[in-house]
């Protein structure tokens, strides 16, 4: 799991975004009905907040396998 763990950090990160983004461009609204527009704004931050961690993590696991600190 450590050996790919950049990988899935990236692909969670993309999957945030992609969530993000279709709630900004509402195409998610035909599947998840949101009560209120500050409700989807709130989502729509915290799924970008998470896609930002990942590639946080991304990134640190990236440097940390180019440095030779984790195998």
């Amino acid at each position: 799991m450590k050996k790919y763990s950049p990988i899935y950090h990236t692909l969670f990160c993309l999957a945030a975004f992609k969530v993000a983004f279709m709630t900004m461009q509402g195409t998610l609204q035909s599947y998840v009905k949101f009560a209120d527009p500050l409700n989807e704004i709130f989502f729509t931050a915290m799924t970008l907040m998470i896609g930002f961690m990942y590639l946080y993590a991304a990134g640190t696991d990236i440097y940390e396998v180019v440095k030779g600190k984790k195998k």
